[in-house]
């Protein structure tokens, strides 16, 4: 995942991992009431140091589109941010983007 971050994985490659989901009950039974694919690479709660930002890449999979929520976002609008080449965003609770590129 890179320098920086963590992930609990709900679901990997279409299984959906018990010793996680467990520890997550409310959210693994409103995920798997979806009816939904998921991404191949599934499910996962991630985290992220502050300050570790994320090197421009791509994840080489046209037909993902990955989504970001800020659980704990910090309020001072220069300490969160996001930006992608077309655009600079602040204070931003979620943002959803295509990895695929």
């Amino acid at each position: 995942m890179g320098e920086g971050w963590s992930a609990v994985r709900l679901q990997r490659m279409g299984v959906w991992r018990e010793e996680n989901t467990q520890n997550f009950p409310v959210t693994t039974e409103i995920l798997k009431g979806l009816d939904i694919p998921f991404a191949v690479r599934g499910v996962m709660f991630a985290r992220q140091v502050p300050d570790s930002g994320v090197a421009p890449h791509s994840d080489a999979r046209n037909f993902i589109l990955t989504t970001h929520l800020g659980l704990k976002v910090p309020s001072d609008p220069t300490k969160a941010w996001i930006q992608t080449p077309q655009h600079r965003s602040r204070r931003v609770p979620m943002a959803a983007a295509d990895c695929g590129c």
